[in-house]
């Protein structure tokens, strides 16, 4: 108690007493929480206004809004479904945003994140569902161009040069997948020619003349 007694009393002397009721209104007895209050509102409001917030479009779904920032209650459905829409599609809402409009119902608010996270879901799906047909789409062309090479004899360089594009592709899709990143960066025939060159270095330029049976 030797220790407690005097900060308690220093904690709740009259003075300091004195200094919270007056912050609080009580002595003397005022509103100055409430204009407190306003003033954090005013300001919000102000800052809104600067960042160009549009309140015509949270008024459509969320409730609080003054009357001087809301569209005419007369607005049809498909105007308050589409505000909504545009609302929901915008820069992600902040808790400002609902702060500076005050007291919002908890199913209005969690119905707004939820439709954002529909719209987001919706988007990744669509994105990946692309990407899906891309990658099935490339791997039957890559399926074909093999087959193309199957049937595809070569003895010597001479028929390489002979080739069209489509089937020196076929051969670098059969003989060098790893490098198929490379092999799409190719433009000119001769380009593709150099590539399958690399590959098949081995063989001799011509065939060797054939000798005459005796």
């Amino acid at each position: 108690m030797a220790v407690v007694t005097p900060a308690w009393n220093l904690a709740f002397s009259r003075e300091v007493n004195n200094i919270g009721w007056s912050r609080t209104g009580l002595n003397p007895f005022n509103r100055c929480v409430f204009h407190k209050l306003k003033e954090h509102e005013a300001a919000s409001e102000r800052a809104l206004r600067q960042a160009g917030f549009d309140y015509s479009l949270l008024h459509s779904v969320v409730p609080g809004v003054s009357s001087r920032h809301a569209v005419d209650e007369s607005e049809s459905d498909e105007d308050e479904e589409a505000a909504q829409a545009a609302l929901i599609g915008k820069g992600r809402i902040t808790s400002a945003h609902l702060y500076s409009l005050g007291p919002v119902t908890s199913d209005r608010a969690y119905s707004i994140v939820k439709a954002r996270v529909l719209s987001k879901e919706l988007a990744a799906a669509a994105a990946k569902e692309k990407k899906d047909a891309r990658v099935a789409a490339a791997r039957e062309a890559n399926e074909q161009l093999v087959s193309i090479a199957d049937n595809i004899v070569l003895t010597h360089k001479a028929q390489i040069r002979a080739l069209c594009v489509k089937d020196l592709a076929a051969l670098l899709a059969k003989h060098a997948p790893h490098e198929a990143a490379e092999h799409r960066k190719l433009k000119k025939k001769s380009e593709y020619v150099a590539a399958v060159m690399c590959i098949f270095s081995h063989l001799p330029d011509q065939l060797p003349p054939q000798v005459a049976a005796p």
